[in-house]
């Protein structure tokens, strides 16, 4: 494979990680993944050049996917945090005594009675 077709099949598979993290198809990334770790080792079998002028468009495209990607993981862990305090009883209730202390009041937890 020529240089220029393995840098435009890193950019298509780049661009595909992308749409992958802005869609939230979260399952499609390991699949891109993979791809994209195939291309960097053929590339390093090819030895491109790190100065080869498409090389940092590569390089900015895998930084940006990188934030993203740490971006769906912060909002990943953030969700699954919420769903752990609605599932052990909701958040406790924040309050200042007359000091102006933080002063955390613990709900009760809510049970749950069916009827028949």
């Amino acid at each position: 494979m020529t240089p220029e077709r393995l840098i435009t099949q890193l950019r298509d598979v780049l661009q595909d990680e992308r749409a992958a993290l802005l869609s939230g198809r979260i399952s499609d990334l390991d699949a891109v993944g993979q791809r994209k770790l195939d291309l960097l080792e053929q590339a390093q079998g090819q030895d491109i050049a790190s100065d080869h002028p498409d090389w940092a468009d590569i390089r900015a495209r895998n930084q940006q996917n990188g934030a993203l990607l740490q971006a769906a993981q912060r909002g990943l862990a953030e969700s699954r945090a919420r769903l752990m305090q609605i599932r052990d009883g909701g958040l406790a209730l924040k309050t200042y005594d007359r000091q102006g202390r933080s002063v955390e009041h613990a709900r009760a937890p809510k049970l749950v009675k069916k009827r028949a």
